[in-house]
């Protein structure tokens, strides 16, 4: 197929064929979980599975068409809205090559089985796999290739329906037939391929099994490294938002912390401003409103003598030395006497 309609219409197509690879035997697990794929793949790609399937049974070699049929009619059968609807489309050109390419009695005796199944239901008041009016199109086609195929006439309304077929043919061991049939093809028909061993088959389903077990467990341990991964990462992205929000927190304490000792470092500076003005003060006060007057006391005659003191005076201690000080008191008493 070259053309797609969108992007996931080609995955599935991909998928499928991929899928449908590992059908190189008559395998009943393959053939179970191609029928099962399938069904998921219905509701938007049915017609496109019918395809796939279809065109895989004009291409493979003859020992595999019959293969693929069960396939087909395990489909039809297990799904068959909306694939019984799909495959009668072209169910007549489909079965026609298949039973061209049937190389010996026992493969066009399976294939006669199969068909027998198509028209009866696969309970009693279903309706047929396939419309009784498709099937006498295939017989007639297949009889044109081997005149001795029987073919299923249309009924009446006074006919009996069919009876139900008993099982869904997925992967038959033992092939019953029309007796006639067999026997007056026997005669045309190419020599009987010897049967493949069992205990062959066996292995080769069992070497499937032990595949799709395989495929399953890496796909758990693929699925369970993807979740240890994203765990570890919500941990690491867990872990650096709580640093994140530790660091935030220390931060903000450093910033409360230089407040506070600039604050503390400005009122202490202001203090100091304050006390430094008011010292300054005092020292400028202090030669002008000291005592300007000095007072002399004598208690021998009990005569109190006081006289003030000059201004010059007091001037004057300031600047002169302790002894010339003492001078000027003795002077000053002295007249007070």
């Amino acid at each position: 197929m070259d053309v797609w309609h969108g992007e996931k219409e080609r995955e599935v197509f991909e998928l499928y064929c991929e899928s449908l690879d590992r059908l190189t035997f008559n395998s009943k697990p393959v053939i179970s979980n191609l029928t099962e794929l399938a069904d998921e793949y219905r509701r938007e790609y049915a017609p496109l599975i019918v395809r796939i399937i279809e065109d895989r049974i004009r291409k493979v070699p003859p020992e595999l068409k019959l293969t693929h049929l069960y396939l087909l009619d395990s489909i039809a059968k297990n799904h068959r809205r909306p694939y019984a609807e799909l495959f009668q489309q072209n169910i007549v050109s489909v079965f026609r090559n298949a039973f061209l390419a049937a190389a010996n009695v026992k493969w066009r005796g399976a294939l006669h089985k199969l068909r027998e199944t198509w028209g009866r239901p696969m309970k009693e008041g279903q309706p047929t796999t396939f419309s009784i009016a498709k099937l006498n199109q295939l017989d007639h086609k297949v009889a044109e290739i081997d005149p001795q195929w029987p073919i299923q006439q249309l009924p009446t309304a006074s006919d009996p329906p069919p009876p139900p077929v008993r099982t869904v043919i997925v992967n038959p061991n033992i092939v019953s037939v029309n007796n006639d049939f067999l026997r007056r093809n026997s005669q045309q028909a190419s020599p009987v391929a010897p049967e493949e061993d069992e205990i062959a088959k066996l292995k080769r389903e069992l070497a499937e099994l032990k595949k799709e077990n395989e495929k399953v467990r890496r796909k758990k341990e693929e699925d369970e490294r993807r979740e240890a991964e994203e765990k570890a990462r919500k941990e690491k992205e867990e872990k650096e938002r709580r640093i994140q929000q530790q660091k935030l927190a220390i931060l903000q304490e450093m910033e409360n912390e230089k407040r506070k000792l600039a604050e503390a470092t400005a009122k202490d500076a202001k203090e100091k401003e304050t006390k430094s003005k008011v010292d300054s003060s005092s020292g400028q006060k202090g030669p002008s409103s000291s005592a300007s007057t000095a007072s002399a006391t004598t208690s021998g005659g009990g005569k109190v003598c006081k006289q003030e003191v000059p201004s010059f005076f007091v001037k004057s201690i300031t600047t002169t030395t302790s002894q010339s000080f003492m001078s000027h008191l003795l002077t000053t008493v002295s007249a007070c006497m």
